[in-house]
């Protein structure tokens, strides 16, 4: 994270310098090379402003969905202490656990059919 903060200033000088050598070695007048030098490094410290920023955002969604991950792994804990308790009502452990899912998955995935009137006021029936 530290290095993120120095990305800009570490782009534009590198910008900066590479503007330099590549205007003196074309043997421009020195005016011409400051300026160059100068607008390059504005330009590449912009940029690295924008990098910086979407680096940091990629490293704080890394970081919360490290921490989901951590939330999760108590909820599973739970899951288990609730299978014991249904042990003891007389469900089997992962049979409980597999019935619950059948249950939540049976209500998303239901079949529901199109009304005959919403299929007779559709624009695809009409010729």
């Amino acid at each position: 994270m530290e290095y993120f903060v120095k990305l800009p200033v570490i782009l534009g000088i590198l910008a900066g310098i590479a503007a330099g050598i590549a205007s003196i070695a074309l043997g421009c007048e020195p005016k011409k090379v400051y300026l160059r030098i100068g607008t390059y490094m504005v330009i590449f410290y912009i940029l690295g402003l924008f990098a910086r920023a979407l680096l940091s955002g990629i490293v704080k969604e890394m970081e919360e969905s490290r921490e989901r991950k951590g939330q999760e792994e108590p909820l599973n804990e739970k899951d288990k202490n609730s299978l014991e308790s249904n042990d003891e009502d007389g469900i089997k452990g992962e049979a409980a656990l597999s019935a619950g899912k059948e249950r939540n998955q049976t209500e998303d995935n239901e079949f529901r059919p199109l009304s005959s009137q919403l299929m007779a006021g559709s624009e695809y029936t009409k010729e």
